[in-house]
């Protein structure tokens, strides 16, 4: 399940008096075979243009507020899985391994290296999403969407929040499950765990995500900060890639696209950077010294990767 604000902002005189509400979306995966369908609930008999006043307000909203001591988070220290982030799982390995593989054969077909291709030798390797989506075609089962009626209040307030919890709960016990998972944005989320802490034992069966989108933005985020004065900033403006102010506002995670572009483009070259630095280090290696690496094998097997891709 999801929830988010829906403001609508009507054009009114003094600016008072605009729709602002919630509303809850449904997702499920769709069967296999045909579909069911749709149980119609509502009476289209009468051509009515407003809701009746029983049916405007569907969910009531219940007063909740978190005035008063947070609660302590000591509870938490200690239960993350460290090895999720230390990269000695198989699918980091995994993941690894693939984005080595798109670096290497992005670079000169003709030698493996840096080396400027000649002008009738064309990039055929797409970019970091589009090979992937090479790798990976299959595309996940559909899934069955359904939203639920507005409720007559703003994400903003913590009691709208809790009935958006509370109903959660009891959508996920009518079809047996145990467990409710409901998305939310990140100002909606910083409120909802607030009333999870406070009402633990009530939402203990309650799991609170934040959306892929935020998660992505605070990454971002993190990587500007770590990188902060290291000199990326000047290495995107001076490469003539992006503008000062679209550079600061990337960095600080405020732009998705630029900046999932920016950190693409810049990790494709420092791996290029690092690749022939190695080459240097290697020809400059006693014969004695040098690792046992078939280079000719290496750069017959990348040829071969780029016609694999250039057939598909």
């Amino acid at each position: 399940m999801g929830s988010d604000n829906d403001d609508f902002n009507e054009e009114t005189i003094d600016g008072k008096d605009t729709t602002h509400v919630t509303t809850m979306v449904v997702y499920q995966r769709k069967p296999f075979g045909p579909e069911p369908k749709p149980t119609v609930k509502g009476d289209h008999s009468q051509r009515r243009r407003s809701l009746q006043q029983d049916l405007a307000n569907v969910y009531d909203i219940q007063d909740f507020s978190v005035v008063g001591r947070r609660p302590t988070t000591s509870s938490l220290v200690g239960k993350i899985n460290m090895e999720w982030y230390d990269g000695s799982t198989n699918e980091f390995h995994k993941a690894s391994s693939m984005d080595k593989v798109w670096s290497l054969v992005r670079m000169n077909p003709r030698t493996g290296s840096n080396q400027p291709p000649t002008p009738d030798e064309r990039q055929i390797v797409p970019s970091w999403s589009g090979f992937h989506s090479v790798l990976f075609p299959h595309v996940e089962r559909a899934t069955t969407i359904g939203y639920c009626p507005l409720i007559n209040g703003s994400s903003s307030e913590f009691s709208t929040i809790y009935t958006v919890m509370r109903n959660a709960q009891k959508m996920s016990a009518s079809i047996g499950q145990q467990d409710a998972v409901i998305t939310f944005d990140l100002a909606i989320y910083m409120k909802a765990k607030q009333i999870q802490w406070k009402a633990s034992p009530e939402f203990e069966n309650v799991v609170i995500r934040m959306g892929g989108f935020h998660i992505a933005i605070n990454f971002l985020s993190v990587i500007g900060k770590i990188y902060a004065d290291s000199g990326l900033e000047d290495l995107l403006v001076e490469s003539g890639v992006y503008a000062a102010g679209s550079t600061s506002a990337l960095l600080a995670g405020k732009q998705y696209n630029r900046g999932v572009r920016a950190h693409k483009l810049v990790g494709e070259a420092f791996f290029r950077l690092s690749w022939k630095a190695f080459e240097k280090w290697l020809l400059e290696r006693p014969i004695e010294e040098q690792p046992l690496v078939a280079k000719e094998e290496m750069y017959s097997a990348i040829n071969d990767c780029r016609k694999a891709i250039k057939g598909i």
